[in-house]
């Protein structure tokens, strides 16, 4: 874990030699790394670090842990189960992420949308959408509130290339935001 934090994340092939031990190993390695979260004295950098590996090994028998991490009282690592969920793209952490969507944390509720989107059962497409724009529209009333804090969300709504969606790709276009 501590070879992962250190490697040049632009360069893939280092990124795949670790991938590529993980993945010799199978199973020991998720619970290896699953452990890793749940040590009290590792420091919070190996933790995250821990969860992208998760994420990027797309691993389905780690889905049931990242369900649980995402009732960690941590910011961050609830925001990287989110976000290592949405790699993995398992139909069985739907209703969680969608719990998650509702997260104090905007950046959690995002990384939960992206993942939702990315996952895209079809048949709940709609009410992810619908509920995207209910918060939206709620947030918006708050002055600081950038659709920025939904850029995540935004991007995996290009690539589902839905017209139910146009309304808040309309939004994010005349945002004030020129990076969105």
């Amino acid at each position: 874990v501590r070879e992962f934090i250190h490697i040049n994340k632009n360069d893939s092939t280092e990124l795949n030699i670790i991938l590529q031990k993980f993945n010799s190993i199978g199973n020991r390695a998720i619970n290896y790394l699953t452990n890793t979260i749940e040590e009290d004295n590792n420091e919070n950098n190996i933790k995250n670090a821990a969860l992208r590996l998760l994420g990027y090994l797309k691993n389905k028998s780690a889905v049931p842990k990242l369900i649980e991490f995402l009732k960690n009282d941590d910011f961050d690592i609830r925001f990287y189960s989110t976000w290592a969920l949405g790699e993995i793209g398992d139909e069985n952490a739907f209703n969680a992420l969608l719990k998650a969507t509702s997260d104090e944390y905007l950046a959690i509720s995002d990384n939960a949308f992206a993942a939702l989107f990315k996952i895209d059962k079809k048949n709940k497409r709609n009410d992810l959408i619908n509920r995207l724009r209910l918060l939206i529209n709620e947030y918006s009333k708050d002055s600081n509130f950038s659709l920025r804090n939904y850029g995540d969300a935004i991007d995996q709504l290009v690539a589902l290339k839905d017209p139910k969606s146009i309304d808040i790709l309309l939004l994010a276009i005349t945002d004030e935001d020129e990076e969105l």
